[in-house]
């Protein structure tokens, strides 16, 4: 059986690009207006997953290794606490965004239905962490020298 590359091909702007991708795409799905029940649901997923990919780009950036930041997981608090230990700046808005998506399952419940009251970020407020986020990440890479947009 041929050794799994998977680890040596992930990197640091390989998640970075991955992360603008569903950045991206949650904006101009955000925008459309189209006729269904839970128009909200594929957006939100979409910003989840760009807040995550874009914090574990920049721990691979530092030095963790894909199966230290596969050990985190989704646990979007937790890779946020190590980026702020490794220097990555939050604006108060991050925070608090970051700290509902860690919330009473919050990313999960953009995937699957559950009747019940919880809190959860804007769209409005996950646009602008992933803006926040995607430049101190491209910042960092860029000064570094890592070809990114």
């Amino acid at each position: 059986m041929p050794p799994d590359t998977t680890k040596e091909k992930t990197n640091e702007v390989g998640l970075y690009n991955y992360a603008l991708s569903y950045f991206r795409a949650a904006q101009i799905l955000a925008k459309a207006d189209f006729d269904v029940t839970h128009p909200d649901a594929p957006t939100l997923n979409l910003y989840y997953h760009s807040v995550e990919l874009f914090l574990k780009s920049f721990l691979v950036f530092k030095g963790k290794t894909i199966d230290d930041v596969k050990k985190i997981g989704h646990r979007v608090d937790c890779l946020a606490k190590t980026c702020g230990d490794l220097g990555l700046s939050f604006d108060d808005e991050d925070t608090v965004v970051i700290r509902l998506m860690s919330e009473d399952n919050t990313i999960i419940r953009a995937r699957y239905i559950e009747v019940r009251c919880f809190i959860r970020p804007t769209i409005e407020a996950l646009d602008r962490t992933c803006i926040s986020l995607h430049s101190s990440v491209r910042k960092a890479l860029k000064t570094a020298g890592r070809p990114v947009r």
